[in-house]
């Protein structure tokens, strides 16, 4: 029996994302489950004191005046993610929703059966990850099962 790997992203996946999950998952019988929320959107005081952290002044600028354009809708992440998953011949079945992604990921891991771990995929958002409020914090509380935070576009793993 195949064994289920959970995925939330707010981005669409990238290639070195893909190679990044790959090497984290065992190699024979996984299919993966990759969710994809439809409101990502974020406080501005949070966005400035993540692009703060991060010493981007420009993105910091841009989120104060609302010049700041914002993430890809759902639908259009969901679908280049499922298609660079497929073309790099992973099993996936994909799923945007609009609740809750914690409860998402818990009504999966219950349905799913067998599943692995939880990879949540996100850009490093410092106040979040600082006092443990990520979606990976959220689902390692919710779900009792493994739950590793990837930076997108990174090797780096979050707190």
């Amino acid at each position: 029996m195949p064994q289920t790997v959970l995925v939330l992203t707010e981005h669409a996946l990238s290639d070195r994302d893909i190679a990044n999950i790959e090497a984290v998952s065992p190699s024979e019988d996984v299919r993966y489950r990759l969710i994809v929320p439809t409101e990502t959107s974020r406080s501005v005081v949070l966005q400035v004191i993540d692009s703060l952290a991060l010493l981007d002044l420009r993105e910091a600028w841009d989120s104060m005046t609302g010049e700041r354009s914002g993430h890809d809708p759902a639908e259009a992440v969901l679908t280049a993610s499922r298609e660079a998953m497929e073309a790099a011949g992973l099993e996936v079945a994909a799923g945007v929703v609009a609740d809750d992604p914690i409860a998402t990921l818990r009504e999966e891991s219950e349905s799913a059966g067998d599943v692995l771990q939880v990879l949540t995929v996100t850009d490093p958002h410092a106040f979040e990850d600082t006092v443990h409020r990520s979606w990976a914090d959220r689902a390692q509380d919710a779900l009792g099962l493994p739950v590793l935070h990837m930076y997108a576009g990174t090797s780096r793993l979050g707190t």
